[in-house]
């Protein structure tokens, strides 16, 4: 099963402890939306906030993806109980696990909290 099939996978299980495991102990998650997470425990929460904010997970489709070699860039669509939106995620990969993950929410409508 390929890196992006088992993110995928975890994704939609809302699993942060096996989406956690898809990354090396020191590999670094970067985001214009919560800055950087250093470290698989640091990453693991960030999965967790995410999971928690979003709810549960209905699909996650790939709109375009490109691979070379242990680099992989993929767009696609996720829709939660909160909304659908697009996100653009751009992985480093080593021995099938993550060193480095870009993401970005790139469009979407999502449900905010009540201020």
């Amino acid at each position: 099963m390929s890196f992006f099939d088992r993110l995928r996978q975890h994704l939609l299980a809302s699993d942060a402890d096996a989406l956690a495991d898809l990354y090396q102990s020191d590999a670094v998650m970067l985001s214009f939306e919560f800055g950087a997470r250093s470290g698989r425990d640091a990453i693991r929460d960030q999965y967790a906030n995410f999971l928690d904010f979003h709810g549960s997970i209905s699909s996650v489709e790939v709109d375009r993806q490109a691979e070379h070699g242990n680099d992989l860039f993929v767009e696609f669509t996720m829709a939660s109980e909160r909304g659908t939106f697009q996100l653009v995620n751009a992985f480093v990969l080593a021995d099938g696990q993550a060193t480095r993950h870009f993401s970005n929410v790139i469009q979407g409508e999502v449900e905010a909290d009540a201020a």
